[in-house]
């Protein structure tokens, strides 16, 4: 067997079902791709397969995989697949979704900038408030700060600077490409208070853990919103909360959280200088047609030589 699927989410735009694969069926033909049905026709099925497209795969699944020399996720992060202890089995992530997070961080940069939050209050209470939005000011010529500058932030990037902002990303090597520029992340923590705007894309790895702390925080300029689609590891909540009851104007939104799901009695979820969005800025309809045109696409082109159609 070629490909194995066990594509199946709680999340009902990262579920399955056989139209999305029918590209692969097709390429592969029906019994070289089978779409499991289940979690024990998966482990009963694994032996056989070369090639698995799974959400998670522990460790000790690779005992059981001795044909397997390749898996294929969906996701961006590295959170849910265990490297192959002996090295044998490729792993490889996906990175179509540039475009997605790119969309839904848009949305909230262009809330908090047109003052969305008390607009909103205001037409609660039935007010007609011409001035509600004294203060605001143009995208254009703002500055953004992206830290984790990467195939992500690249799209992030671009559609903030068509809206005329100065755009910046930061990351270990301060290399990036020619189309923004890039620094180092310790140059960037040095010039935290240049900035209207900062954007985490930070992995949650273990050294990331609350590395966004009270040096952070207490370095932003007043009225500096803060935004995260990365993980919500790296981020001190504390100390995100001391920063924004201390500047009135700044704003946070946060589509990652420390804990998830979210605890009932975090003080994030009543804030109102808090946008929160459950881990979804990537439910899109489109989500997993874009990841069978990937990696059919890297299939044609032999990026895979193990496994060939």
């Amino acid at each position: 067997m070629k490909l194995l699927i066990n594509l199946y989410s709680q999340v009902h735009s990262f579920s399955g079902r056989r139209e999305h694969f029918e590209p692969l069926l097709k390429l592969f033909g029906e019994e070289e791709c089978v779409l499991v049905k289940s979690k024990d026709e998966f482990l009963s099925l694994l032996p056989q397969a070369e090639c698995v497209l799974c959400w998670s795969f522990s460790q000790g699944l690779y005992a059981n995989a001795k044909k397997l020399n390749l898996v294929l996720t969906p996701a961006a992060g590295r959170d849910w697949i265990a490297e192959d202890p002996s090295g044998r089995v490729r792993v490889e992530f996906s990175s179509f979704h540039g475009p997605m997070i790119a969309e839904s961080f848009l949305a909230m940069l262009l809330y908090f900038n047109n003052q969305f939050p008390r607009q909103l209050e205001l037409q609660k209470q039935k007010i007609w408030d011409r001035n509600a939005c004294t203060g605001r000011r143009l995208l254009k010529k703002q500055k953004l700060l992206i830290l984790a500058y990467g195939n992500i932030a690249k799209y992030c990037a671009d559609l903030a600077q068509k809206f005329g902002m100065e755009v910046w990303g930061a990351n270990r090597s301060g290399i990036g490409d020619a189309s923004h520029s890039v620094i180092k992340m310790d140059e960037a923590y040095e010039r935290l208070s240049e900035f209207d705007h900062v954007l985490s894309l930070l992995p949650g790895i273990k050294e990331n853990d609350r590395m966004l702390g009270r040096k952070f925080f207490s370095s932003l300029k007043n009225g500096a919103h803060f935004y995260n689609f990365g993980r919500g590891t790296v981020v001190n909540e504390d100390e995100l909360i001391d920063f924004l009851e201390r500047n009135p104007k700044s704003f946070a939104g946060l589509d990652v959280t420390y804990n998830e799901p979210l605890a009932i009695d975090s003080a994030l979820y009543n804030h109102e200088q808090i946008l929160l969005t459950p881990h979804n800025s990537c439910t899109y309809d489109e989500y997993l047609p874009l990841f069978v045109e990937e990696i059919k696409s890297r299939f044609e082109l032999g990026q895979f030589p193990a496994l060939k159609a």
